[in-house]
């Protein structure tokens, strides 16, 4: 039969030839096989051939009928179609884009229908040599788009039944384990979406040398971050969590995680120029790192990071294509299978959301949607470089761009520019509009914000001081968010069901945690969780908090020297129930608050003064000198508390001096607090 017939007579293709073959095997008596066969091919023919007339008569019966369309509207297309369009369209975005924001050199790729569409180098990848860049010989360190191939490695083990993506980790850990101190177990799973719930942490993360980097296994053993809540319970990127799954591949494969990539998923992509090692390529294609440094670009050193799974790849443009091209051709590139078809559909599912309102996570891939398109990609942000890796499933199609300066804000205008320009909303839609209404409950909302992760067991938990966001209500009904010191313009959020909001400009959602009073303890965005901050917790209240402290200590060396000068000057004897004890308890004082003015003026100006990248190396020499400080300064606060109990127990001294002496103790005591909040009592 031919072939075409066959497929209009398949059962579900038209109309189902099975009740016409049995009426005709009824009626006209057939009873052998033979005939029975004869009658069905008779039945799929004739089907066949009346839906073939159907389908040519179509367009003679929509030019006869009055209700359609003269010039019928073409069939739209979406994404580029043209290299020299899209090449005219992405050079003014990079001209003004890179003189904006310093950049000097950058790359931009783009591969669709399993092949490379567009490559382009922009400036250079040496700004004294003058090197231009070279999409297909510069190579660029990617920073976290590492996490991809750490998740594909992962993968690989999973679909050879080596590893369980839903089992212990500690199963795969020999050197060391995990703290089980939830019930919940860590699992494979958990890592590849950042929902192991570690704390987070940088300080050590990197070497300043390849031979002072420490061995992947060793440095996770000494410096894993510690289980902070339960496991699958929230979104909570972890750099950290991303190593330890390039650690299990270690463990499981026996080999080396770089030289697993390499044989594993390098290899078979012919991604020659790129490794998990900065040795191992071309020193002169490696592009210079730079850094806007008081208002001037600087060269800034390479970091040799400990956690290379997540963010130690180095690669070029023309490499990362072939990747890009077996994710989006169902795991294979050129003839190579980098994962079964059903794997990659299974890496490229979302695997977690925070709501169901929100995108989420899949196996390595965050997902966002932009103009109702469906698009999984990932960001790389190190010290001198920032990258983004995006792909849009539905149109077999993604993109590349990485440059030599860490600038965020470019990614993001490029992006917003090429989705607006090449994938518009397929269904217009209506911005969501404000509810006056609204304002009777929005002090539910409002306030200060931090957002996950950040450190809550090391000093670094004072950055987030200076990465607080502000909700405020606006008289029209809606809220705007503000970032940390203008980073990027307010954004307009509006309700348009109880506790969901939508952008203004629609290109996201939010929905809000609340607690048993109906008021808001978390606000959640497709980038992850904003915590709302508690009135002790903002950065105004600190500050002031700080600065009322030094004030106190400072009066330690006015009131009792002027006291002292008065009690001269007017002859007058000290009262006879002043003793020894006091003069103790003047001295343990002013030892407490000269040791705080030491340390809280000594840790603002170092820190004025310091590049904060230091940190990655381990806590700064000047930074650690300080730390001596803050213990003897809590010892001296709990012998005032002893002095302060005996002084008004005795009736040392006059009501003033006790009055006095028990404001400097209760400050002291509130900068003890100050210091444990801040972890700045733990000198290791």
């Amino acid at each position: 039969m031919n072939e075409k017939v066959r497929f209009w007579a398949l059962p579900g293709r038209g109309l189902p030839p099975r009740p016409v073959e049995a009426f005709l095997v009824k009626r006209l008596r057939l009873t052998s096989q033979r005939d029975r066969a004869s009658a069905s091919d008779i039945v799929q023919i004739f089907l066949g051939a009346a839906a073939a007339a159907l389908l040519a008569s179509l367009p003679l019966l929509a030019a006869r009928s009055p209700r359609a369309p003269l010039n019928p509207t073409p069939v739209r297309t979406f994404g580029p179609t043209d290299p020299k369009e899209l090449e005219a369209f992405l050079d003014p975005i990079f001209s003004s884009g890179m003189a904006r924001w310093h950049i000097p050199g950058a790359v931009f790729l783009l591969v669709k229908d399993g092949r490379v569409f567009f490559a382009r180098g922009y400036g250079y990848s040496d700004l004294m040599k003058r090197t231009a860049v070279d999409p297909a010989k510069t190579v660029f360190r990617v920073g976290s788009v590492s996490k991809l191939f750490t998740a594909t490695a992962v993968l690989q083990l999973a679909e050879r039944g080596e590893v369980d993506l839903h089992t212990d980790v500690n199963r795969y850990l020999k050197t060391f384990q995990l703290e089980e101190n939830f019930p919940a177990p860590v699992t494979l799973a958990n890592l590849l979406t950042h929902t192991g719930g570690f704390d987070d942490r940088a300080i050590g993360i990197a070497a300043r040398n390849a031979q002072d980097q420490a061995p992947l296994g060793e440095y996770l053993a000494r410096s894993m971050p510690p289980r902070v809540r339960p496991p699958g319970e929230m979104y909570n990127y972890s750099s950290h969590g991303i190593a330890l799954a390039g650690y299990i591949v270690e463990t499981v494969s026996g080999q080396p995680f770089g030289e697993y990539v390499e044989k594993n998923i390098l290899e078979p992509l012919e991604m020659r120029q790129s490794s998990f090692s900065p040795a191992a390529a071309p020193v002169a294609e490696i592009a210079r790192s730079y850094a806007v440094v008081n208002g001037t670009v600087q060269a800034v050193p390479y970091d040799f990071f400990n956690i290379g799974p997540a963010v130690g790849l180095n690669s070029t443009a023309s490499d990362i294509a072939h990747f890009m091209i077996a994710n989006l051709e169902h795991g294979v590139f050129d003839g190579h299978r980098l994962l079964s078809e059903r794997m990659i559909d299974e890496m490229h599912r979302q695997q977690y959301t925070d709501d169901p309102h929100l995108p989420g996570r899949t196996y390595g891939f965050y997902e966002k949607f932009r103009n109702g398109w469906r698009s999984i990609g990932h960001g790389g942000n190190i010290r001198g470089f920032g990258s983004l890796l995006l792909l849009v499933p539905e149109a077999r199609a993604g993109i590349f761009l990485s440059t030599n300066l860490d600038e965020p804000r470019f990614d993001v205008e490029l992006v917003h520019k090429f989705f607006v320009h090449y994938f518009p909303s397929r269904v217009a839609a209506d911005p969501p509009a404000p509810n006056p209404l609204f304002l009777t409950k929005a002090t539910n909302y409002v306030g200060r914000y931090r957002i996950n992760p950040y450190s809550r067991t090391t000093l670094e938990k004072l950055a987030t001081l200076n990465w607080q966001y502000r909700l405020t209500a606006l008289p029209d009904g809606s809220l705007q968010l503000h970032t940390p010191h203008d980073y990027t313009p307010p954004t307009r959020w509006v309700e348009v069901t109880p506790d969901l909001f939508e952008s203004a400009n629609g290109e996201g959602r939010a929905v809000f945690r609340l607690d048993s009073d109906g008021r808001a303890k978390a606000l959640l965005l497709d980038t992850g969780e904003f915590e709302k901050l508690a009135w002790y917790e903002t950065a105004g209240f600190q500050v002031n908090l700080v600065k009322t402290l030094l004030l106190v200590f400072l009066s330690l060396g006015l009131v009792w020297p002027l006291e002292y000068a008065l009690r001269r000057m007017l002859q007058r004897p000290r009262a006879s129930s002043w003793s020894r004890i006091a003069g103790s308890a003047r001295l343990v004082a002013v030892a407490a608050g000269a040791s705080a003015l030491v340390f809280i003026v000594g840790f603002v100006r170092t820190a004025r003064h310091m590049d904060f990248w230091e940190f990655i190396y381990g806590i700064p020499a000047p930074i650690h000198r300080l730390l001596v400080i803050p213990p003897f300064t809590a010892l001296a606060a709990c012998g005032m508390v002893f002095f302060d109990v005996r002084a008004w127990a005795k009736g040392v001294g006059s009501v003033l001096d006790r009055l006095y002496y028990t404001m400097v103790t209760v400050a002291a005591l509130v900068f003890v607090w100050f210091l444990v909040f801040w972890n700045l009592l733990n000198v290791r």
